[in-house]
């Protein structure tokens, strides 16, 4: 039953991806709200998936659910689909269409990249003796997908200054925020990015000091979430200076995403010895 529901929740996403890039094509207020209603049931979908496959949302549910490799698609996508239903109710609401262009065809990536291992058998020896688990697997994963919008942003950003330099189409220019609100999103996700991250790598710590008394085990993992503990924390200095080139800035933060991303996939899905592997 969930195998035929995620299959939906697929092709559903597939849909609103090419629906949301659409939007910035046309004004049609008809595309806009099939944009909206193929990302909410899709997402609804999506998440009927999870109940049916782990059950009710909760702290043992997502501790069942961390020991396989699946799961982790399925959180990251979860969570991404919670910042999306946040941002039309807050002060970014003007980013929606932007942002939203990006980030749904990124959900639908990931969804797609699960597919081979939505079976799979492969498992992970997890703490369970501490709550801590399930906070620190969240506060990371939030710190890292609000990095993921930073560089969303940054990349509206830079088409929006090449539009401007060349004179571009207005009516495509209309439909992408304010340069000035865009660098405010951007520096708003690096700053939470850097806080969420912390708190996870703090709660990390401390998981690691109740189990086994020591700060490290020393694993890929650790790195990679160090690493981009490091720069989120230069994204974030950055951005909170002056006299710094904005598009330079722009490009430092999707060029460190985009390497932090293909080292946090091959450290979580990739390599199958040690702890914090799935194996």
């Amino acid at each position: 039953m969930h195998s035929v529901m995620f299959y939906i929740a697929l092709a559903l996403f597939s849909v609103a991806s090419l629906v949301s890039v659409a939007q910035f094509f046309t004004d049609r207020a008809a595309v806009h709200a099939l944009a909206r209603w193929t990302l909410y049931t899709a997402s609804a979908v999506l998440i009927a998936t999870g109940i049916v496959r782990f059950g009710p949302l909760s702290a043992e549910t997502l501790l069942r659910a961390v020991h396989g490799i699946w799961a982790y698609f399925f959180l990251t996508a979860l969570v991404m689909i919670c910042v999306l239903a946040y941002l039309p109710f807050s002060r970014w609401r003007a980013q929606v269409r932007s942002i939203g262009a990006i980030a749904v065809p990124f959900i639908t990536m990931l969804l797609f990249a699960s597919v081979p291992f939505f079976g799979s058998d492969r498992s992970m020896a997890v703490i369970t003796a501490h709550g801590l688990l399930p906070l620190h697997i969240v506060l990371t994963v939030v710190g890292e997908l609000l990095f993921f919008l930073s560089a969303a942003g940054s990349l509206c950003s830079i088409v929006a200054s090449r539009q401007l330099k060349r004179r571009g189409s207005m009516r495509f220019l209309n439909r992408l925020p304010a340069l000035e609100s865009i660098d405010g999103f951007n520096r708003w996700t690096a700053l939470r990015s850097l806080a969420f991250i912390s708190a996870g790598l703090v709660t990390g710590l401390a998981l690691l000091w109740l189990q086994y008394e020591t700060v490290s085990m020393y694993t890929h993992k650790e790195i990679v979430i160090y690493v981009s503990w490091a720069a989120i924390l230069a994204v974030a200095l950055l951005r909170a200076r002056t006299g710094v080139s904005t598009n330079l800035i722009n490009r430092i933060t999707i060029a460190l995403f985009l390497s932090i991303a293909a080292a946090f996939g091959y450290v979580n899905f990739f390599i199958t010895t040690g702890f914090h592997s799935f194996q």
